[in-house]
């Protein structure tokens, strides 16, 4: 069949027709547009919430035809090609609709992925596959294509047709006359609601179309998903995974990937109730769907979630055992007793014992078996394992969960669960948090050194601290150490002086490196202390306060007199103090030649407040500061 377009003869067919011929109901510019249907995230979700593996076990949806009005399939993916029954490229006009866009291949695989032991499967997987290509690779239709794909349903005898597609706006007659003749020849029409959080778009907002709004995998409805009274019936849209182009998959969101699961369960009531028209299996999907938001229909769920069990009950007995779900904590460290549940149901029409094993993949472990669960009719258990990772290997491992099959079992894709666990090496660090040692002593002295030591890696450690005088080059001492986890010690050295030069002296304390440790820069602290000559001492003979006024603004000065232990004045040694009171900040200075040295607090301005200044620490090569020697360590003043 050829399609000329009404754009090039639009002005002839007005002029001789549309108001001369009662045939013709209207003409309508053919006009290109991208749907906003489709949209693009990285994250993950199956079509397990709407049970439609409950129903795999006795139907699948065969012979049944559905006709995907999209971008194309490609018929060559393995999860897909074994269910392709034939199709059309409108825009190339041959009988080759393969898809260079994407789109349509995710959308059939939501439909009718085979089950088939590899990548995902779709609501119906034995639903026949109609490609009708309506779209370029760019995402562009036109309303003739549309329009013919609607056509070409009639002509064979499409049972559902899906149309993840549309526009945000007003209707086109065409596209709505096609749909009505369509639903009249008994096509079962489902399309997307659109993903601009506003008013349905169409085709979905048509009469005769079931519109399908997207909700996520805690039943809310989508971020995007578009609501109103057209909506029918929900369906998940959020993190779906699909066949893509290629051979290979990814993960969406959208509501072209929730009116597909709609399709899919249509196809299954159709399936099971071969003498059904498309108005029976439309009102059936909304007496089954499960109920969300406020009870009843709303703008946002329709009549509720479409429900492949509820829509496709058993009719006669059959067999089947399935793993609902398996949970374990992720990441783990190695070491680590990991506790792994598997919850296990019956889910057949006879009571059932099986075996349920649990297996690491990545390192080929067997970690353990459960013989001779027992399950009545409809019943489920939660199966606790307990994984020993003391041997695994570091980085994501994948637990499979799998239950033998029982006597007549036919579907056994429901039988395995998997998940994986991120394994973590066990960090190891240790390391020297703190030196304490004296600033100054007398040659000779045992000076008291302290030494903190952690464990802040993931295991217990057994290591050695050892303290080195690095000026001398002596060992001081060293201790051997055991800390668990997350633990820390201090450790005591005595340090004899009596051969150590006058002098400042480097005390380093060095934690030895552990097996596989990678952070060594916290393994090491050091610590300086000044060794002087026996009689060698100083101390603060004096601090005498005066004021400094300079207009609006003052302030204190200390001078501090330095004198050894015979009262004689000391020159040269650097006095460390600080300001407190009406001022904050710190002051250093040598003395003079006669051992005073004055320091200065910051400048404020004029009020009642009193300066106090105290010296810290006195330090000289060679000297002792002996502060219990001090004749005054502060003293203060006031201003005016």
């Amino acid at each position: 069949m050829k399609h000329y377009s009404v754009t090039s003869i639009a002005r002839l067919l007005y002029y001789v027709l549309s108001n001369k011929n009662p045939r013709v109901d209207y003409i309508e510019q053919d006009t290109a547009f991208t749907d906003d249907i489709y949209m693009d995230q990285t994250l993950t979700w199956n079509i397990d919430r709407i049970e439609a593996d409950r129903v795999h076990p006795y139907q699948m949806g065969e012979t049944v035809k559905v006709a995907v009005i999209d971008t194309g399939i490609d018929y060559n993916h393995l999860d897909l090609k074994g269910n392709y029954a034939g199709g059309y490229d409108f825009g190339d006009g041959d009988a080759n609709p393969m898809d260079t866009y994407g789109h349509g291949t995710r959308v059939s695989g939501d439909i009718g992925a085979i089950d088939n032991d590899i990548g995902v499967i779709g609501v119906a997987p034995m639903a026949e596959l109609y490609a009708l290509k309506v779209r370029d690779k760019r995402g562009s239709s036109h309303i003739r294509y549309i329009v013919a794909a609607l056509e070409w349903c009639v002509d064979n005898d499409m049972q559902v047709a899906n149309m993840s597609l549309g526009w945000e706006g007003r209707g086109y007659k065409a596209i709505e006359a096609a749909c009505q003749n369509a639903y009249r020849a008994g096509v079962l029409l489902v399309a997307a609601a659109g993903n601009w959080s506003g008013s349905v778009g169409y085709p979905a907002a048509y009469p005769c179309v079931i519109a399908v709004s997207a909700t996520d995998e805690d039943d809310n409805l989508a971020s995007f998903s578009c609501f109103g009274e057209e909506i029918e019936l929900a369906a998940p849209g959020v993190n779906v995974t699909s066949p893509t182009i290629g051979g290979g998959y990814d993960t969406k969101s959208g509501t072209s990937h929730a009116a597909p699961h709609v399709a899919g369960v249509a196809a299954l009531v159709f399936a099971a109730n071969p003498g059904w028209g498309n108005e029976q299996v439309r009102e059936h999907l909304k007496a089954t769907a499960m109920d969300l938001g406020e009870p009843g229909f709303d703008i946002h769920f329709g009549h509720g979630l479409v429900s492949a069990r509820n829509a496709v009950p058993p009719t006669e007995g059959y067999r089947d055992i399935a793993l609902d779900d398996i949970s374990a904590p992720s990441p783990v460290m190695i070491g680590d007793l990991v506790p792994v549940d598997v919850t296990v149901t019956n889910t057949g029409t006879y009571s059932e014992i099986c075996d349920v094993s649990l297996t690491d993949m990545t390192d080929e472990v067997d970690i353990g078996k459960q013989t001779g669960v027992t399950l009545a009719e409809g019943s489920s258990d939660v199966l606790g394992f307990s994984w020993d990772t003391a041997v695994s290997s570091p980085g994501t491992h994948s637990l499979k969960a799998e239950a033998t099959s029982v006597d007549e079992e036919t579907y056994v894709s429901n039988n395995y669960r998997s998940i994986a666990v991120d394994v973590q090496g066990a960090a190891h660090d240790v390391a020297i948090t703190d030196i304490m040692a004296p600033s100054s002593a007398t040659q000779g002295d045992i000076v008291p050194v302290a030494v903190d030591a952690a464990n802040e890696g993931d295991s217990q450690e057994n290591f050695t601290v050892t303290l080195t005088d690095t000026t001398d080059g002596g060992l001081i001492g060293s201790q051997s150490v055991t800390l668990s986890a997350g633990l820390s010690t201090s450790l005591n050295f005595d340090w004899d002086t009596g051969t150590a030069s006058v002098g400042d002296h480097v005390l380093k304390a060095e934690a030895s490196i552990v097996p596989g440790e990678a952070d060594t820069e916290d393994n090491s602290k050091a610590s300086i202390v000044s060794i002087v000559e026996s009689g060698a001492t100083m101390h603060v003979a004096d601090i005498a306060m005066s004021l400094k006024y300079a207009g609006r603004w003052v302030n204190a000065v200390a001078t501090v007199t330095i004198v050894d232990d015979s009262g004689f004045p000391v020159a040269g040694p650097t006095v460390y103090g600080r300001w407190s009171g009406r001022t904050t900040d710190t002051d250093s200075g040598k003395t003079n030649g006669v051992g005073k040295v004055s320091l200065s607090s910051d400048r404020v301005r004029k009020a009642s407040a009193t300066f106090t200044f105290t010296v810290d620490h006195v330090v000289l090569t060679g000297w002792a500061y002996d502060p219990e020697a001090n004749v005054e360590t502060s003293d203060e003043i006031t201003s005016k």
